[in-house]
């Protein structure tokens, strides 16, 4: 599936067009009207407004489509009075390695996993974990996308370049680094401190929840819900960590990992006593049932839920969270974490204008 998104700004008051769609697989060179697999704002007597969504089946027009330079052309009948605006869409890569569907994200460049529909097993058994692990219950989730790996320090500085954002942290003046196993707040820091021509793979950190929000309206992405991160996490299977029901220091970057491998990979910055970051995408033995990377350890990762002690939300199918709150849902453990707080029903919160340089995260779709 292919979304389209695009504003249809009216200057010929209030009257209907007729929107055609055309696609290129040649960078450009040439163009034709799609006419099947179409739905949604395409075809006859579209009004005008924001937010109009095309979806395109390429199944049913080719078998297989793989395309570097895909383009396309949104035309209006007989008029030249409105203004079609593009937006961000999902192209079709492949399947990945665990069979799953890949798609790329024309704004910012994300590797987003198709997570199929289903049902799955949120939350812990109870005896076991913590108490706002409980209770342990089942979740239907609709179709939706994640990212397959954490949002880069290259792909946030892409973002700031083309919206001149300023992050809480800039705009405070002052942020948090760790020397040795100690917290200290300086003047000057924020996510540039954590960005190098070493670290341009790395996790974006010192991020709040507020930064990533800006973040993914100018990707036309969002943040997953609690629901969608563990699902893409556990499976369907309920798996403590992403790889299984076994903790294994050798498939992340934690408090645990050996030394010595994380020091063998590129781009490590010594950060005293204390690990860093990794490369997005370092350790293929860890990855998760769907092929997600990075969602145990690394950095820890922002939803988008208000946090509640307990799941309280009382919904079965596409649960987002309480209505309010006070804090916001971070999972997955980070590079300073132990190997309990890596597991993937483990959840701590945060409030939205707060950073740490544990504090990254991943984009999502659902529909």
């Amino acid at each position: 599936m292919v979304n389209i998104y695009y504003d249809l700004l009216d200057l010929q008051h209030d009257k209907n067009y007729t929107i055609f769609l055309s696609i290129s697989v040649d960078g450009g060179k040439s163009y034709n009207i799609l006419s099947q697999g179409l739905t949604g704002d395409i075809g006859e007597k579209i009004a005008p407004g924001e937010g109009k969504h095309i979806i395109w089946n390429t199944g049913v027009v080719f078998d297989s489509l793989f395309c570097t330079d895909l383009r396309f052309r949104l035309a209006v009948m007989n008029t030249d009075s409105i203004t079609l605006q593009s937006k961000t869409g999902l192209f079709y890569i492949d399947r990945n390695s665990r069979g799953y569907e890949e798609y790329k994200n024309d704004k910012d460049g994300s590797i987003l996993i198709k997570i199929p529909a289903g049902e799955f097993r949120m939350g812990t058994p109870a005896g076991e974990g913590e108490i706002d692990e409980h209770p342990q219950h089942k979740v239907y989730l609709n179709e939706y996308y994640i990212g397959k790996y954490e949002v880069t320090n290259e792909q946030f500085e892409q973002f700031i370049n083309a919206t001149g954002y300023a992050t809480d942290a800039e705009k405070k003046g002052r942020g948090i680094l760790i020397e040795g196993d100690k917290w200290v707040e300086k003047e000057g820091v924020n996510w540039r401190y954590y960005n190098s021509t070493e670290r341009e793979k790395h996790p974006v950190v010192l991020v709040s929840w507020n930064d990533t929000q800006a973040y993914c309206v100018w990707a036309r992405l969002q943040l997953p819900t609690e629901a969608e991160w563990e699902k893409a996490a556990r499976g369907m299977d309920g798996r403590e960590y992403p790889w299984g029901n076994d903790w294994n220091a050798a498939k992340c970057i934690s408090k645990e990992t050996d030394t010595d491998f994380i020091i063998s990979k590129k781009g490590y910055v010594d950060m005293g006593e204390s690990k860093s970051t990794l490369p997005v995408g370092s350790y293929s033995n860890g990855t998760s049932v769907y092929g997600c990377y990075d969602l145990a350890g690394n950095a820890w990762e922002w939803c988008n839920d208000w946090y509640g002690g307990y799941y309280t939300s009382g919904l079965y199918q596409n649960p987002k969270g309480p209505l309010l709150g006070d804090h916001r849902v971070l999972r997955g453990g980070s590079f300073y974490s132990v190997s309990w707080t890596c597991r993937s029903a483990f959840r701590i919160w945060s409030e939205p204008s707060f950073q740490r340089p544990l504090y990254g995260f991943r984009v999502s779709l659902s529909k």
